[in-house]
């Protein structure tokens, strides 16, 4: 009669006794326990398991090693190319707006005149405050028009214009009475080579015309021979050649 086998005892250890196996195969067959917490001696870097993996699998692997990063860069990057593209569109729509402004005071003086106090420190704000000065000059209002002229100069100061706001100033001096301001002012800006040619060339002829106005015959000779050897003033050259050859200027003292 065959005895039932003999019940397993569960060692210290961990290991089952069993009468049919040996101590050694028994402990080659017994499961390995899990590593303690914290105990990381044994692991194997995944990297080194993906050692001859292909470029597919390697790709894999970065962005699960990586996806966090990678996402946050996309992020920035698409929030820093729509900051740019939405402050591009503001100043568009700001350059629309304000020309669109500037359009409807054209041709009224006091909206104009508003409209560049509004927008000072904007190049068509100068515009607009020149236009209103010059109309105030055209109806010869000149006390006002030298303090738009002034006022658009700022606004004006890195543009080709400035130097016709500086020349409505001194126009404007001389007609309000101011003559030795007004010289004093076109005499500064004649000199000043950084003006369009043209307006120190017409700034010039004033100066001349006020010298020979004074006796000054000399001085307002030098001046317009001066205008005869600029460039690109054809116009002015003219005029400073014909007072060359007028009685005002070769008259017998």
């Amino acid at each position: 009669m065959n005895r039932p086998p003999k019940k397993k005892k569960q060692r210290q250890d961990g290991l089952a006794e069993d009468p049919r196996f040996s101590r050694e195969e028994l402990e080659r067959a017994a499961p390995h326990a899990s590593k303690a917490e914290g105990d990381d001696r044994n692991i194997v870097e995944i990297d080194d398991a993906f050692a001859e993996a292909d470029l597919e699998d390697r790709a894999w692997l970065y962005w699960q090693n990586n996806k966090g990063t990678i996402i946050a860069a996309i992020v920035i990057a698409i929030l820093g190319v729509v900051g740019v593209n939405t402050w591009k569109m503001m100043q568009a729509n700001q350059v629309a707006n304000l020309q669109e402004d500037y359009s409807l005071a054209i041709g009224d003086a006091e909206k104009l005149q508003s409209f560049g106090a509004a927008n000072s420190d904007t190049a068509l704000g100068g515009i607009a405050t020149l236009k209103a000065a010059d109309d105030k000059y055209t109806a010869g209002e000149f006390e006002t028009a030298i303090g738009l002229y002034q006022q658009s100069v700022p606004a004006l100061k890195d543009t080709v214009i400035v130097g016709r706001a500086r020349l409505g100033v001194g126009m404007s001096q001389i007609k309000a009475g101011q003559t030795d301001a007004g010289k004093a002012t076109l005499t500064t800006l004649m000199d000043s080579a950084a003006i369009l040619a043209a307006i120190r060339a017409e700034a010039a002829l004033e100066v001349a015309q006020l010298e020979l106005a004074s006796g000054n015959r000399d001085a307002a000779q030098k001046i317009l021979e001066n205008v005869t050897e600029m460039e690109n003033v054809t116009y002015w050259k003219r005029m400073a050649e014909a007072l060359i050859r007028s009685e005002k200027l070769n008259v017998e003292s």
